[in-house]
């Protein structure tokens, strides 16, 4: 069995949203067998609609905006830590999985969410002619 570490989560939250890390977490959860797998993914996808909601509150072109992309995948790690931390422990002959599969994720995440940012812009310009 093949599980995602703490940093992979982290990464893929950083580069793809917190569904992506969401989505390693639930793998996580599947492969090991434990209840209430879907819950990583609804609370990740809730976190990204509550991290989109504040950076449309934000000024525009700040250098500081690349802060909250930061926050999400420090608080998504932080997540793994403390409900997923031990599961090298509890099963040790599991290995790491692939950074190309993290990557890929959180590539495929990524093109989501900027096709969704596009087209939310689209739609709002052209509802304000």
């Amino acid at each position: 069995m093949k599980l995602f570490t703490q940093k992979q989560v982290a990464v893929a939250s950083f580069l793809g949203s917190p569904v992506a890390g969401g989505l390693l977490m639930a793998h996580n959860a599947n492969a090991t067998g434990q209840k209430n797998k879907n819950r990583y993914l609804y609370i990740s996808v809730a976190a990204t609609v509550l991290l989109f909601a504040v950076a449309s509150v934000l000024p525009e072109r700040k250098p500081g905006n690349y802060i909250l992309p930061l926050c999400a995948a420090f608080a998504m790690g932080y997540w793994y830590r403390r409900v997923q931390g031990d599961l090298n422990v509890r099963f040790p002959e599991s290995s790491h999985a692939s950074w190309w599969w993290t990557l890929g994720i959180a590539l495929i995440f990524a093109i989501i969410m900027i096709a969704a940012v596009v087209l939310s812009v689209l739609i709002i310009t052209t509802f304000e002619k």
